[in-house]
Order: structure tokens, then sequence, then C-alpha cells
């Protein structure tokens, strides 16, 4: 199956590679590691939330266990909880950093 490019693609191609490529001025590579930086900031806020909505379902759930049937608890408390080394929240936020840190390095380096 060939694939066929009209002209107005093959041109907003070649000038997306023209802003893009090797030659591309330093402000605009500071500013792209403006907005990544931003991207990740939003990205860490996001997390929080999700953290924070995760931690109150726990807290309202551990206050009505007590009303559950003895049944129910011996069956929520069969599969026990697993220590947990490092917090995922933690690992999925340095996760977020470093890819800040790899796009910058490469956008300000290459």
């Amino acid at each position: 199956m060939t694939t066929t490019v009209s002209d107005a693609e093959r041109d907003e191609l070649l000038t997306l590679y023209e802003v893009s490529g090797p030659e591309m001025p330093m402000g605009a590579r500071i500013l792209m590691v403006v907005l990544a930086l931003v991207i990740t900031i939003a990205q860490i806020h996001t997390l929080q939330k999700l953290e924070d909505s995760i931690k109150r379902r726990r807290r309202r759930l551990n206050c009505i266990r007590e009303h559950f049937t003895p049944i129910f608890r011996t069956a929520w408390e069969a599969g026990g909880e697993k220590p947990e080394y490092i917090k995922s929240i933690w690992f999925l936020r340095l996760a977020v950093v470093a890819g800040w840190v790899i796009v910058s390095w490469l956008l300000l380096n290459v």
C-alpha cells in the first residue's frame, strides 16, 4: 500500500523539521524547556490530586468498615497489605521529573 503526501503536507513537515531541527535557535530551545517544565508541574499537581483522592476514599472506607458483616471483614483482611518499600506516588513523581531533565538536556545539548 502506497501512501501519498500532498504538497501542503510535505511543506508542513519540512517546516516542522526546520523549526525543530539541529538549527533551532537557543531562544526556542529555552522556550521548549520552560514549556516542558510547565507540563511537568501540571503532571505532578495531577498526581497529587489523585493521591489525595485515594487517601480520602481509604479514610471513608476505614470509617464504614466496622459496619460490615464479620464474614465480609474476614474476606477483606484475607489478602493483607504488602509492605510498600518505595511509595508509588514518589516513584511516579521521580519518573516525571527525570523525564523533564532528559528532555531539557536533549533540547539544550543536542
